[in-house]
């Protein structure tokens, strides 16, 4: 899928590239350290729960409640996507909500089963969030529908019906097509706001899917204090550890141990062909479709076809439980970030699955719609 930018993200690495990569560099170097600045974060909840979970810093916060009201505070670097929920972690759930947290006092009005109606006030990247998804919504809403005709096509592939598999195909170009839709408008505010924390995230999220050299200009044009904030130190990670990953590439070598400890490397799977799981128990996408894998692997696991489990979970028992449940412990499990897997292959959000080759390229990088056709069952 082509990304459709203005000339910027278009531009292809040339020599001008590599010069511009080495200043990048130099810059890095001598730079201010990032800045910490303390916040408290305040609200209000309808009946009569007791406690809720704010998740940020990549840890699970306790905040007790009393009378109604809620009290918390701590040091932030710059802006960042937390969220607080009461019982589940699903983003779906209706107690669920994310939003922006910086430096300041943020004040946040709950009603227990509309969370995601939330009045949050104080956070300067929270208002323009909402305001990019006002504007973004006649593309955002698309997706409900195509939801519904999802479900309607894979009982139709379930029945074997001839037709489901050509409006499969013509759901996900309209999918892909969408998404790449939010893509361009989000790297072009990225590009055009240089002061906003907001503009981070977007190049963050969607660094994967644009060149290097220009990740790199869009970085730079940002203010001071957004490059040293989360987001912005984020992107410099991805781009000075950044390893070609994407269709065609060599797949990043790894090499570690499994859930189990037992030793694990992607050598071990040469001449085979490898997907590549990336997941987390709390993802709800994630989760639905590991009983597809679960079919995919029973079909295929004689005929030189493997599964690596790789999972971005910090919570280790979390991780565990959902393997069992899921029942997907037919295939090794990896802890992604301690391995810093995710980093290597550039995962920034997930579910991702990445298809490996007999000959170790990478063959595909999408969702699960598109591996059983990418693997096209004829070949074994």
């Amino acid at each position: 899928m082509k990304l459709e930018l203005n000339n910027i993200f278009n531009r292809r690495l040339h020599l001008g590239a590599w010069l511009l990569t080495f200043s990048f560099l130099l810059f890095l170097n001598c730079k201010e350290p990032p800045k910490n600045g303390a916040f408290i974060l305040k609200g209000t909840v309808t009946d009569s729960v007791k406690l809720l979970t704010l998740f940020y810093k990549d840890q699970e916060v306790a905040i007790p409640i009393e009378n109604g009201h809620f009290f918390f505070k701590d040091t932030i670097n710059g802006a960042i996507i937390v969220s607080l929920y009461s019982d589940s972690s699903l983003t779906s759930d209706p107690n669920y909500v994310s939003f922006f947290l910086e430096p300041g006092e943020i004040k946040i009005d709950l009603i227990m089963g509309k969370f995601k109606e939330a009045k949050i006030t104080g956070s300067n990247a929270q208002r323009e969030k909402e305001k990019m998804d006002k504007l973004l919504k006649p593309l955002t809403s698309r997706f409900d529908s195509y939801m519904i005709r999802r479900e309607i096509i894979l009982k139709e592939l379930d029945k074997g019906s001839p037709e489901a598999t050509g409006k499969w195909k013509i759901l996900e170009e309209e999918w892909e097509d969408t998404q790449s839709e939010i893509r361009k408008e989000n790297l072009v505010y990225a590009s055009e706001n240089r002061s906003s924390h907001l503009s981070s995230l977007y190049l963050f999220s969607y660094i994967k899917f644009i060149p290097k050299d220009s990740a790199q200009t869009i970085y730079e044009n940002f203010d001071s204090e957004i490059k040293n904030g989360h987001y912005g130190q984020e992107v410099i990670k991805n781009l000075v550890t950044r390893e070609p990953s994407m269709v065609g590439d060599v797949a990043p070598a790894f090499s570690t141990k499994d859930v189990h400890g037992n030793s694990i490397a992607l050598q071990d799977y040469e001449g085979k062909f490898l997907l590549l799981q990336f997941w987390a128990s709390w993802c709800e996408p994630c989760r639905k479709s590991n009983p597809f894998l679960v079919e995919l692997y029973q079909q295929l696991r004689t005929k030189d076809f493997e599964i690596i489990g790789l999972s971005v979970d910090r919570d280790k028992d979390k991780w565990q439980q959902a393997i069992k449940k899921d029942e997907i412990d037919l295939w090794p499990h990896v802890d992604a970030i301690q391995t810093a897997i995710d980093v290597k292959y550039n995962v920034l959000s997930i579910p991702v699955y990445i298809l490996i080759d007999p000959k170790g390229k990478i063959i595909y990088r999408g969702g699960i719609e598109g591996v059983k056709e990418k693997l096209d069952l004829s070949v074994f």
